[in-house]
């Protein structure tokens, strides 16, 4: 307490008022003061070191590559602590939960280590977003308000919604007093993701490339009604799309991603999003399929997208890519493979097939043109993401050249 009549610094103003909001459970003000203090968390070296020992990498500060900071070694806690604060700038009170979120993470990792499987980057500041947004969709509540709630949740509830946000696990809020992060039973779209992974399709000796479109759409029963198209859609409304928004922050990737990658490099020049270009010459030549540097620089790549949702369609259409690769190793790929335009002309596939079958819906599209209803589409089925991405890459590669039988190749 302070005494009257006495002056006091600016300082020790602020540590009062930290020290009193403590008290009375006032998260935001702690939160807020705490990073006009520039305080740090006990311990915030080694949770930064419990992750990288286990070839795990971090980043702070949001995408594109030129705000976010990754975390390769361990450093010394003034120096990780000075560049956690400078990366978020007059933003204190996210430079403080990015500690917690690091602590957290650092706790899960020792503690249930599977749940990291297939994630070899963790996005602090996009896992913060996520977690908001999460929040606000719980709550209905706006960005805004969702990013105030976050702030002033106490952090037992901060770190059980970050579990849950990891793990898939569903959970519910009760706002009838401070909010507190219910666990709910686990639904059938979080059991499912699970154990979602893009398999080859078993290949027949007539089978080509054109092949390939007519076995993932296999099952299909031509174009559904509009009723059953309705009810596809609002069953699972926003399903979807928050699950690839949840695998994309986390940077969760299906088993053998990276050798898949390295794969589809062989049969190509390059890969191609957004104008970044990962050259398959010197790459494939200094790294093996498997190697952690490969994997490293693959991510490098992907996390030149600032949206996670969109990260995760490149994702399956280059499980796409790799089908094909497998399906008929003697498919070259062209030069460099802009995998946004294939992206884009599965979009545009899906719109036409779905005003066909709902001429009077309306189609809202997000900020980079992708329409919200094929983020929302599940990968497989009818109407499903797979189906559009692999017609789009058979209207790409037919007619590209294939590799001759007398071909030798030269290690």
């Amino acid at each position: 307490m302070l005494d009257e009549g006495k002056g006091y610094t600016v300082e020790e103003l602020l540590e009062e008022v930290y020290l009193r909001s403590a008290e009375l459970r006032f998260w935001t003000l702690v939160r807020h003061t705490a990073g006009m203090l520039g305080k740090q968390i006990e311990d915030l070296a080694s949770a930064a070191t419990d992750i990288l020992v286990r070839q795990k990498q971090f980043t702070i500060g949001l995408p594109p590559a030129t705000q976010e900071i990754t975390i390769e070694r361990p450093m010394p806690p003034e120096k990780l602590k000075a560049l956690i604060y400078s990366t978020h700038g007059e933003d204190v009170s996210t430079a403080v939960l990015t500690q917690e979120i690091l602590a957290y993470l650092a706790m899960f990792i020792r503690t249930e280590p599977s749940l990291f499987n297939e994630m070899l980057r963790l996005r602090i500041s996009l896992i913060i977003r996520v977690m908001a947004a999460e929040l606000g969709r719980t709550v209905n509540c706006s960005a805004s308000e969702a990013s105030d709630q976050l702030m002033n949740l106490r952090p037992h509830e901060v770190k059980r919604l970050l579990y849950h946000i990891i793990s898939g696990e569903e959970f519910r809020v009760d706002n009838g007093g401070p909010l507190r992060i219910i666990q709910e039973s686990p639904s059938v779209l979080a059991a499912a993701t699970k154990k979602i992974s893009i398999k080859a399709i078993k290949r027949r000796d007539t089978a080509g490339i054109i092949q390939l479109g007519h076995e993932v759409r296999k099952g299909d029963s031509g174009m559904m009604d509009s009723r059953e198209v309705e009810n596809r859609f609002s069953n699972l409304h926003g399903q979807w799309i928050r699950r690839r928004r949840l695998d994309g922050a986390l940077n969760r990737v299906p088993v053998g991603f990276y050798s898949n990658v390295w794969r589809i490099l062989e049969k190509c020049r390059g890969l191609s999003v957004e104008k970044h270009v990962m050259w398959s010459h010197p790459t494939i030549e200094e790294m093996t399929p498997g190697e952690l540097k490969f994997a490293l620089r693959v991510e490098t790549w992907l996390n030149r997208l600032p949206h996670p949702e969109y990260r995760q369609l490149m994702v399956e259409c280059l499980m796409v890519l790799a089908i094909v690769v497998l399906q008929d190793p003697a498919q070259r790929l062209g030069d460099i493979l802009n995998i946004d335009s294939l992206v884009y002309e599965a979009n545009g596939l899906f719109l036409k097939d779905l005003a066909s079958s709902l001429k009077d819906r309306s189609v809202l599209t997000s900020s980079n043109g992708i329409s919200e209803d094929f983020y929302d589409s599940a990968p497989s089925g009818a109407y499903g993401t797979m189906s559009y991405l692999t017609q789009a890459v058979v209207n790409r590669i037919k007619g590209m050249p294939r590799a001759s039988s007398h071909e030798c190749k030269v290690n």
